[in-house]
């Protein structure tokens, strides 16, 4: 083992505990001092393209790497997530943009840290894959499908002007709780007793801020989702804290092929053909007497 490879991993597990972020569920702090950023793994494998814009669509990039500690933190989470799927390494955000000059996709970083297998980028491909059991980059065809991660933002600030269990997002000032195990009336009840009411969701802010806290980052079935506030009565969609329906999913509401007055959140890709369409979407196809993975109470801070 080189040197500064195993200096890394040492650095990584003494440090480890001592740095704290708040970060979106399923997701994991940036340990490196300097960033203020987390990092979400997702287990589905897709093309480099598709990566990149799922990550996009969750308000983040596909992962930049720019000093040894992030590539063994990146590796380490790798390999206790990606590796029982018999995966051997994983998007990293770098491409080739066609002149043999290697280009991060998110925008903001402009590093020059490279880890390269052999020192340099094979022929074999234009997008950079990490190998999982060595911490080292090659370049892959990014038609391959692999998992991947995205560095997303830290959206979700503890803070005290919410009630224990709660969580405040100041872009729309109110305060969220998970519950779990619910049907959808009972979820209704359970938010009503905390003082508070099944969420509605008004902004693809709050939509965004809802898929980030409610992601479990693998591909899921449906009764795996969340409940939101939405209910038909009298031919019409509205929500059950009494606010407009003045909005809706960017990702879509698929409403039409089922008969439940019900609706949830898909806050991971559903398990199946072609999955990642689902992801932020709404859908009202499961039963709404059926308990679901979760809901999600809203309500303004006390005051």
């Amino acid at each position: 083992m080189h040197f500064h490879y195993f200096f890394a991993s040492l650095l990584y597990f003494i440090i480890k505990p001592s740095v704290f972020a708040d970060c979106p569920a399923s997701s994991i702090a940036s340990q490196n001092s300097g960033n203020s950023f987390c990092f979400q793994l997702f287990q589905i494998e897709l093309e480099f393209v598709q990566a990149v814009r799922a990550c996009n669509d969750l308000n983040g990039n596909l992962a930049s790497i720019c000093d040894a500690f992030t590539n063994e933190q990146l590796r380490n989470a790798a390999f206790n997530s990606f590796l029982q799927y018999d995966d051997k390494d994983f998007w990293l955000g770098l491409m080739n943009n066609g002149s043999n000059i290697w280009n991060w996709k998110d925008p903001s970083i402009n590093c020059t840290y490279r880890n390269w297998v052999n020192g340099g980028p094979s022929t074999n491909g234009n997008c950079a894959a990490i190998s999982i059991s060595t911490g080292k980059w090659s370049s892959s065809d990014c038609n391959i499908r692999k998992p991947f991660i995205c560095s997303v933002p830290q959206i979700i600030p503890k803070v005290d002007k919410c009630p224990y269990d709660y969580v405040y997002f100041d872009k729309t000032g109110f305060c969220y709780k998970k519950i779990f195990n619910k049907t959808f009336g009972e979820a209704i009840d359970a938010c009503l007793y905390e003082g508070a009411k099944l969420v509605s969701i008004h902004s693809d802010e709050e939509n965004q801020f809802l898929i980030l806290f409610n992601s479990i980052g693998y591909p899921v079935y449906v009764g795996k989702t969340t409940w939101i506030g939405l209910q038909y009565s009298n031919h019409v969609w509205n929500w059950v804290d009494g606010t407009n329906f003045n909005y809706t999913s960017k990702y879509g509401f698929f409403d039409q092929q089922y008969n439940n007055t019900c609706a949830y959140l898909w806050p991971d890709p559903w398990n199946g053909n072609n999955g990642w369409k689902y992801n932020g979407a709404w859908e009202n196809g499961w039963n709404c007497s059926m308990p679901n993975r979760s809901a999600i109470c809203k309500m303004s801070p006390p005051n």
